[in-house]
């Protein structure tokens, strides 16, 4: 997802004090940690729907009240969630490069195979 600088800001202390709480806080908590940048809870309701959606966090108990790191979010807490997302971007991209370069890899070699075998049958 797309993050603002006040949302990434508040995502990113959100994500360090869930960190150092041991990857798990009541939400009460979480949400005080994001009011030291930002006072506003329409942010507050954003990051948390922005952090859940990008998996880095999940909701426990039987009303969320409770949340929880992702693996992905004790990276993107030790990172910071916007070099996160840059990397993770990035290594799709170098994924979708390596498939289509595979692709004319085996093209290449059929290719290849094929001239081979039009030169040996004359």
């Amino acid at each position: 997802m797309i993050y603002n600088d006040t949302q990434a800001k508040a995502a990113d202390a959100a994500l360090a004090a869930l960190l150092a709480a041991g990857s798990a806080m009541p939400k009460d908590s979480f949400c005080a940690a994001m009011y030291k940048v930002a006072d506003d809870p329409w942010i507050h309701n954003e990051v948390l729907n922005l952090l859940e959606t990008d998996g880095f966090i999940f909701f426990e108990g039987t009303y969320g009240w409770r949340v929880r790191l992702t693996q992905e979010g004790c990276k993107a807490a030790s990172k910071g969630v916007l070099a996160y997302l840059k990397h993770k971007r990035l290594l799709e991209t170098i994924n979708q490069y390596r498939a289509v370069l595979s692709v004319v890899s085996a093209i290449v070699a059929l290719l290849g195979l094929l001239l081979n075998w039009l030169h040996t049958a004359k």
